[in-house]
């Protein structure tokens, strides 16, 4: 009789007493993580670049003033790895080497299963010869097992001794419940800590940043009435780290500065890393970060959280879906940054979890905004040239008074009215407590605007500069403005110039910053005013700038 089956497949079985089966498919061996068994994980605190920091605690042996830690799929950020212990027992060096490590895997076939279980009783059919093979029978104790050959040593129960190649065996039987793990030796990257004394038990803490972990903010609106709105922030979790088990999670506002981005540290790159002067020194770049980058804060929003929309109502249904109530996440201001502590949590590696964050009643305005660039650029062009009759959009906006004792961080947010239909997609920049932010619900097409200038005077060589002379021209601007819209309106008119703004209409103001040629500001002139039903209204302002003339 000719066996079919030689080694381990899917078909076939490992048969223990007691009417027990297991089916044994192959199965990749796995490293065992020396420092994941003795140090947990405890604090996360994400950042929304990309990275977050990490603190490990725990007490790990060290009877030879020495521990190891595994370092597969360990990728510490530049300069963020740091080991704290007690000061009776400080570190006194790490070792990044390549080392033996004792592991078990699941066992994959005849061979790992006799490896693991040495000493108990089996018995086994095997074949015997080759060609035309026959089958026997054994029945006794497994003594001893050695891998190299796999070739195992079997005391049969006549007390003879039967030696047998794995590749021999057809089927295997064990009386006893077997053990289904195997022991063996891998070659992995370690760390090895180095102590100043040796102890038995001493408490270590692990802490550093790395990539793979993010946070993404989504905020709602809600509107409530003509002067308040519903503010609701999500958080959505995103792990492809580590499994986070019973951790203190913690979300950082701000605009955290990190130089290096997500360059990975060199104690994780097992090569010689070739160092430019810019990560250390004062030439070249390093690393090939440029150090003007500002990769160090890039908010992602390609995941932004949406709010849900209530669905398809019944005309019996007199649920209301806008009386939410208020909330908040635990935080505290530290320096430039904001943390949302939102206590212990379990999130898987590879998964992402939503978390609420507040939801808030906040004070708004409704206003209509209006932008107008220096078009006519008379510094530049030395002549005004506009067309009368273009109009300029005009975006109706809600102003936010940030009234909660937390800042608004930049994300996107989604706006419902008082029926949960949507109304617009625009996004909530960084505003402090107290501060104000304004978002954009559409064009408002009823409201039309309409600029132009004129010169109102000159002067010839009103100034000379590096030896040139400047002429003065003196121009004359308006804004005209119509409301088309059954009610009156709060209207934000903004126009910026190169020049020097000596004079504005009702009430405006100037701000001045800077100098185009060194001769001429920038001027930036704000208006509010209000618009009644189908009222027109003329703003004017007036400026003067200086424009090359000569020597």
């Amino acid at each position: 009789m000719k066996p079919k089956i030689r080694e381990f497949s899917k078909k076939n079985k490992l048969t223990l007493s007691k009417s027990f089966t297991l089916t044994l498919g192959a199965i990749v061996a796995v490293l065992g993580a020396n420092a994941q068994k003795e140090l947990k994980t405890t604090a996360i605190n994400l950042f929304k670049n990309g990275t977050c920091f990490i603190a490990k605690e725990g007490n790990v042996s060290a009877p030879k003033g020495t521990w190891s830690m595994s370092m597969e799929n360990f990728n510490p950020l530049l300069s963020t790895f740091w080991i704290t212990t007690q000061k009776e027992s400080p570190v006194n060096r790490i070792e990044y080497i390549t080392d033996t490590i004792k592991s078990t895997r699941p066992i994959a076939n005849f061979h790992d299963a006799l490896n693991a279980n040495k000493g108990k009783r089996l018995r086994l059919t095997y074949t015997i010869g080759t060609g035309t093979s026959t089958v026997s029978n054994a029945k006794g104790t497994l003594e001893n097992f050695y891998p190299a050959t796999g070739m195992a040593k079997i005391k049969t129960q006549e007390g003879a001794y039967l030696f047998l190649n794995t590749s021999n065996i057809y089927e295997l039987f064990f009386e006893t419940e077997p053990n289904e793990r195997v022991k063996s030796d891998s070659l992995a990257r370690v760390a090895r800590i180095v102590f100043d004394k040796e102890k038995n038990s001493l408490p270590l803490k692990l802490s550093y940043m790395q990539s793979g972990m993010n946070w993404v903010p989504g905020y709602s609106i809600k509107m409530l009435d003509d002067s308040k709105l519903q503010l609701s922030m999500n958080a959505l979790v995103e792990n492809f780290s580590e499994d986070i088990k019973d951790a203190e999670l913690t979300l950082t506002l701000g605009a955290a500065n990190f130089k290096y981005g997500q360059q990975v540290d060199p104690l994780a790159q097992f090569y010689l890393n070739a160092v430019s002067g810019g990560l250390y020194g004062a030439a070249g770049q390093g690393y090939g970060w440029n150090s003007n980058s500002n990769y160090n804060y890039q908010s992602t929003y390609n995941n932004a959280m949406a709010a849900p929309i209530a669905g398809a109502y019944d005309n019996d249904v007199t649920t209301v879906y806008n009386e939410y109530n208020t909330f908040t996440t635990a935080g505290d201001k530290d320096e430039d940054l904001y943390r949302y502590k939102l206590g212990k949590v379990n999130i898987p590696k590879n998964s992402k979890t939503s978390f609420s964050i507040f939801s808030a009643d906040i004070p708004y305005e409704d206003i209509y905004e209006i932008n107008l660039s220096d078009i006519v650029n008379y510094a530049s062009n030395q002549r005004i040239n506009i067309n009368d009759n273009q109009t300029f959009d005009v975006f109706h906006s809600l102003k936010l008074s940030n009234t909660t004792p937390f800042p608004f961080t930049t994300a996107p947010v989604f706006v419902q009215d008082k029926n949960l239909q949507p109304l617009a997609q625009d996004q909530i920049k960084y505003t402090p407590s107290g501060g104000k932010v304004k978002v954009q619900l559409a064009k408002a097409t009823d409201i039309q605007v309409k600029m132009s200038e004129e010169e109102a005077g000159s002067e010839e060589k009103a100034r000379k500069y590096n030896s040139y002379f400047y002429k003065r021209v003196t121009i004359k601007g308006t804004v005209k403005m119509e409301n088309l819209q059954s009610k009156s309106v709060k209207v934000c008119v903004t126009k910026y110039v190169n020049g020097d703004v000596k004079n504005v209409s009702d009430s405006g103001t100037t701000k001045k910053s800077g100098q185009y040629n060194g001769l001429n500001p920038y001027s930036e002139t704000e208006w509010t005013v209000t618009l009644g039903k189908g009222e027109k209204k003329e703003l004017t302002y007036q400026y003067d700038v200086y424009v090359y003339q000569g020597y």
